[in-house]
């Protein structure tokens, strides 16, 4: 029945990840500052923010002086016609999906969430790495109100943006904001009077009548327009709907807020309201962050405005506008109820968006404490561009795949609520986001438990192509390397391995107190806040696990050898880093051990390589299983009995160096000794005769691999690695 199962479920798998492909978009990321904000510190809690942002009348008397703008779009509509899928590209569908079939093995293994930060990152590898955004100090953002038009038929933007702010400096003679160059300023207002301004190198520099003192008040309307350019993860795009019509959407992730709107771009100061009014004709609806606040009639157009009261950052701010069907439901959660809207396309149902969306709801506020935004709302958008983004409050969707809406979920806690300080430290968001949304396996919610041992090994074996490569990425402006798999699979076991560590009631306390701290909740926070808080729960110091598995570079190897007799185990533990950068990875290992139908399982925690463990064991034991509950990130030869190895210990074989570059030496080994060459998922890929010493592998691609030989003294493997 479970072959069976499985089966099915490598078909459907196999024609998602077939789906998600051909939609599959770019990304751009620039280089992130980081600024502690050390006097950030929420003092109000969820239910103040209920009844307004901090210093709301202040706000309010402020818009108050400008004139009121009304805005009309030209009613300028097209019909497309929906194109149904043609019989060549069934053919092509169906050949795929037979394909997928033949090869269960490997799909089943694939977690199909784990295809998240392959369609985020997939064509990042075509973009030009780009200098950091210009740094912008001096004041705190304390709310934006975005006033724009949009048409979902013409790619063009235009409007105002009021920026209320706090004076942080001494005092303050110019203020600045980022704009894409691309992007044409039309005016700037202060107190109702237009002001100097220069828009150069995508900073637009305002110079102030007088100077503001610190800790004053104040605020600045800035008119632009503009064709923005589709950069990063799109930025703004322009698109045709699956069933019929036109849209618009934005995603700024991680810089691309100022590509489309005027703004403090960075990731050290969050909002702590923001507004946002958009006007389109009458046929589109609008999605956005927060709660609806009004729908106007205008003419010809319909103006949408919605409000948010949490703080928030500048890349968790965005727009869809489209053909939408809208749909809105509550959820219970315990004693309160969570409005959810649904913006679907005209071929799309209600049961696809919402279908898993309350158990995960259930699970997650349970784990992580009250779902973030529980005065507001959650919901799901669909766009075009492929995979999902998690906007506060409102997740951006191309397909509705159990995985996505369970990672765009986690993302609410992790990524909206609690945001990385820095790109460094990515992995805060997508790590978190990639193994909560596996454990809904793990608890058997929704998902099938069955399939939890192939979502571990799927995140270790994904890890397990970057043998040189450190979880902390050291230069954010190479977007190749931000979103991709180390940051998403391997930040998964990374926090899979300190769960392990500090054993699972600390670990799940910790990850509670963490996405609650008062210090950075609504805030930002750093890998060393998450240290912190699992340090205080387990009662451990993780500085040398961080050290070794965050900062470090790669993952171990290990080769064990047992050997029993008069009723004691011996047991030797070899570890070879696959990057020098680690001179010892320190981690328990759990070993399972064997005899007949008695299995036992054993933790030995070795502090250097080779070192020897005696134990008294008064079964025989036929094996010896490494790490069979999948614990820990590394790559292990077959454990084999020192008996069994004598003979072949005899020979003296030598394999150099290693790791190695291009060609390697091996020594000690007669010509003729047949050679297998495996992968890391011990698939074979190569197989010959030894003829030479020296064996040439420059067209291998760089990785982890096994060499076997076998010949008539026996047969032995050795891990190797290509740089």
């Amino acid at each position: 029945m479970k072959q069976i199962k499985g089966f099915i479920y490598c078909g459907f798998r196999g024609w998602e990840s077939i789906r998600r492909w051909w939609l599959i978009d770019s990304s751009l990321v620039f280089r992130a500052w980081r600024k502690k904000f050390s006097n950030f510190k929420l003092q109000t809690s969820k239910r103040k923010l209920e009844a307004g942002s901090l210093r709301s009348d202040f706000l309010l008397s402020t818009l108050k002086r400008y004139p009121s703008q009304e805005f009309s779009i030209s009613d300028l509509r097209s019909s497309i016609s929906s194109e149904i899928l043609s019989p060549k590209y069934t053919l092509v569908t169906l050949i795929l999906i037979l394909t997928s079939l033949f090869s269960l093995k490997t799909t089943a293994q694939e977690f199909h969430s784990c295809k998240i930060s392959e369609s985020e990152s997939t064509k990042y590898n075509q973009l030009q790495r780009l200098k950091s955004l210009p740094q912008i100090t001096g004041y705190d953002v304390k709310s934006y109100r975005l006033d724009v038009q949009l048409d979902p038929n013409i790619s063009y933007i235009s409007g105002s943006v009021d920026v209320f702010f706090e004076v942080e400096a001494d005092s303050l003679n110019q203020i600045k904001l980022l704009l894409s160059d691309s992007m044409q300023v039309d005016s700037v207002i202060y107190d109702g009077s237009s002001l100097n301004y220069s828009h150069l190198n995508r900073t637009i520099t305002i110079d102030l009548p007088q100077p503001i003192y610190a800790l004053s008040m104040d605020s600045i309307r800035v008119f632009y327009q503009g064709a923005p350019i589709s950069g990063g993860l799109g930025t703004f795009a322009q698109d045709t709907i699956p069933g019929g019509g036109e849209m618009i959407w934005t995603l700024s992730q991680p810089y691309g807020a100022s590509d489309w709107w005027p703004c403090k771009d960075d990731l050290y100061d969050k909002a702590d309201s923001v507004e946002i009014a958009v006007t389109t004709p009458l046929a589109y609806k609008v999605a956005t962050n927060g709660l609806r606040k009004s729908i106007d009639t205008l003419g010809t157009d319909h103006r949408y405005t919605y409000k948010t009261k949490y703080p928030i950052t500048t890349y968790l701010i965005a727009v869809a506008v489209g053909n939408y069907q809208f749909f809105e439901e509550y959820y219970q959660l315990g004693s309160d109820s969570l409005l959810m809207e649904h913006f679907l396309f005209p071929n799309e149902t209600l049961s696809q968006s919402n279908n898993p969306i309350g158990p995960w709801l259930q699970l997650y506020d349970s784990l992580f404490g009250e779902y973030p935004f529980i005065n507001e709302k959650y919901g799901h958008a669909s766009f075009t561009r492929g995979g999902g983004m998690e906007h506060q409050t409102m997740s951006f969707m191309t397909g509705y795949g159990g995985e996505l809406i369970a990672h765009e979920l986690v993302h609410q806690w992790f990524g909206d609520k609690v945001t990385c300080s820095s790109w460094q430290d990515l992995w805060l968001n997508e790590g978190f986001a990639t193994y909560f949304t596996g454990l809904t396996y793990e608890f058997n919610v929704v998902h099938d438990s069955f399939y939890w041992p192939n979502v571990r090994n799927y995140w270790e074996q994904a890890s397990l192509q970057f043998p040189d490569e450190a979880l902390f990425r050291t230069d954010t402006s190479d977007v190749s390397s931000l979103f991709n798999q180390v940051v998403y699979q391997k930040g998964a076991m990374f926090l899979h391995m300190l769960r392990w560590v500090c054993g699972d009631s600390a670990f799940f306390a910790g990850i509670k107190n963490y996405a609650n701290d008062p210090a950075f909740e609504y805030g930002f926070a750093s890998t060393a806040d998450l240290k912190s808080h699992l340090e205080s729960a387990s009662g451990k110091n993780l500085n040398e696990f961080f050290k070794d598995w965050f900062y470090g570079k790669g993952f171990p190897i290990y080769t064990s050898t047992w050997s029993q007799s008069d009723g004691e185990l011996r047991m030797n533990i070899e570890q070879l880093p696959s990057h020098p950068s680690v001179y010892f990875f320190n981690i328990p290992l759990p070993y399972q051990l064997h005899s007949g139908n008695w299995d036992s399982t054993i933790v030995l925690n070795p502090t250097f390589s080779n070192q020897q463990f005696s134990l008294n064991i008064s079964r025989a034991i036929d094996s010896i299983s490494f790490d069979p509950d999948g614990w820990v990130l590394a790559q292990h030869d077959v454990i084999t009995s020192l008996d069994q190895l004598k003979k072949r210990s005899e020979v003296q074989v030598k394999v150099y160096p290693n790791p190695f570059q291009n060609t390697l030496t091996l020594e000690g080994v007669q010509n003729g000794a047949l050679i297998n060459l495996y992968d890391a998922n011990s698939r074979l890929i190569d197989q010959w005769y030894k003829k030479e010493d020296r064996l040439d592998f420059q067209d291998l691609s760089k990785g982890m691999y096994y060499i076997q030989i076998e010949d008539k003294e026996g047969m032995i493997s050795y891990p190797i690695i290509k740089q």
